[in-house]
C-alpha cells in the first residue's frame, strides 16, 4: 500500500481533515532531527539514527547533509577527565522503490579546537551554575584520560585535532503502513556500518556494525508523536584496553508541534544502553534530549537546527551541543 504524498491525494487530505504540506504524511510531520548519539564512546560505533516512515515520493531522490557540533566535558578526580570537542558531519543520499527506501551515507568525525568553551563557561556563570573545574581548564584543549578502578590508566588522548572516524552506511527502510486516524504509520529499517578508518586502535572480529530499528508515526491535531526502539551488534569489542559490549538496546521518544504550515518544534529523548564493560559511569545509560525547529524553505528543500542539552545524566552524554542540517528532494 503505497504511502500518499502530500499532494497527490484528496481523499487522503479529506481523511486527515487538514491540507496536507509538503514534506509531511497522513501521519508523519516534519519529522525529527537526523542526530545520532554524542555520548562519548557510543559516537564512535554504529547508533540509532532518528528516523520517521519515509515522506519521499516513490522512485524521487533525497539528498540531505548534516552536522552535529558537541562539547563534551566529564570530570572525576581519580576516575576520568574529558574535555574535547567534535563535528560529526553525514551527508547521505536516498532513493525509494515503492515501499522500499535505500539510504547510502558518508560519515565523518573531527576534533576541534574547543569553539563553544568560551560560551559554556559564560552559560554556566549567568546562571550561577557549578562549573565543575571548567573555568580551571585551557580553552581549545583535547584532553583524555581514563583510569580503571586499579588505577591502571587506559586512554590517554591529548591535543589531537583533526578527523579521527570515517565510515560508510547502508540502511534499507520499508514503509509497512501509512496509518490512519487510528492506527501509526510504521516501518522498520535495517543498518550496516562499515569504518573506512579510525584514528583509535579499534578491535574488530567482523568488519560490519548492523541494526534494526521501528518507527512509528501518529497525528495527533497540531502534533505528531514519534518512537523509534532500536537494537544493534557490533563487530568491534574494543578500543585500546576498553572493552566494549556486544549488543546495544536504544529508544527514541519524539513530540514534534506544526506551529506554522512551513515549520515545526521538536523535542526528542534519546536512551541508549551503555557501550563499555565496567568503566565507571560509561556503562550506565546515556540520556540525550533534543530541542530543535524543523521546516521547508521551498517545496524541495528542507533545514533543520537543534540545541542537546544535558539535563538528565552527566558523565556518559554530551556536555552541550549545536545540531543543523539541509535536505534537497527530487
Amino acid at each position: 500500500m503505497d504511502e500518499q504524498g502530500p499532494e497527490t491525494s484528496l481523499e487522503s487530505k479529506q481523511a486527515v481533515g487538514v491540507k496536507l504540506k509538503p514534506w509531511a504524511g497522513p501521519n508523519v510531520g516534519y519529522g525529527l532531527l537526523r542526530m545520532p548519539s554524542q555520548s562519548p564512546f557510543q559516537s564512535l560505533r554504529l547508533a540509532l539514527l532518528p528516523r520517521t516512515p519515509s515522506t519521499l515520493d516513490v522512485h524521487s531522490w533525497e539528498f540531505r547533509l548534516t552536522q552535529t557540533l558537541a562539547n563534551t566535558w566529564v570530570n572525576e578526580p581519580n576516575k576520568y577527565f574529558m574535555d574535547y570537542e567534535t563535528l560529526h558531519s553525514t551527508a547521505s543520499v536516498s532513493r525509494r522503490f515503492h515501499e522500499i527506501l535505500f539510504e547510502f551515507s558518508f560519515e565523518e568525525q573531527r576534533m576541534l579546537n574547543g569553539m563553544l568553551d568560551g560560551f559554556i563557561k559564560n552559560f554556566h556563570d549567568a546562571l550561577n551554575l557549578d562549573q565543575d573545574g571548567r573555568d580551571k581548564a585551557a580553552y581549545g584543549e583535547v584532553n583524555v584520560d581514563v583510569w580503571t578502578p586499579d588505577g591502571r590508566e587506559k586512554i590517554n588522548w591529548e591535543g589531537g585535532k583533526g578527523a579521527f572516524s570515517q565510515n560508510i552506511a547502508l540502511v534499507m527502510q520499508h514503509n509497512l503502513t501509512p496509518g490512519g486516524k487510528v492506527w501509526p504509520a510504521f516501518s522498520y529499517s535495517l543498518s550496516f556500518r562499515y569504518d573506512i578508518w579510525n584514528a583509535f586502535d579499534m578491535e574488530r572480529d567482523f568488519p560490519v556494525d548492523m541494526g534494526v530499528s521501528f518507527s512509528l508515526a501518529k497525528k495527533m491535531g497540531r502534533f505528531h508523536g514519534y518512537l523509534v526502539p532500536g537494537f544493534f551488534w557490533y563487530g568491534s569489542t574494543a578500543m585500546e584496553t576498553v572493552e566494549f559490549e556486544r549488543t546495544q538496546t536504544s529508544f527514541l521518544a519524539g513530540l514534534e508541534w506544526n506551529f506554522h504550515e512551513s515549520a515545526s518544534l521538536l523535542v526528542q529523548y534519546l536512551y541508549s544502553e551503555g557501550s563499555c564493560k565496567n568503566l565507571w559511569g560509561f556503562k550506565e545509560p546515556s540520556h540525550e534530549v533534543t530541542l530543535g525547529l524543523k521546516g521547508r524553505l521551498t517545496k524541495r528543500f528542507a533545514w533543520e537546527i537543534g540545541v542537546l542539552e544535558n539535563i538528565i545524566a552527566y558523565d556518559n552524554s554530551p556536555d552541550f551541543g549545536l545540531h543543523w542540517g539541509l535536505t534537497f528532494r527530487i
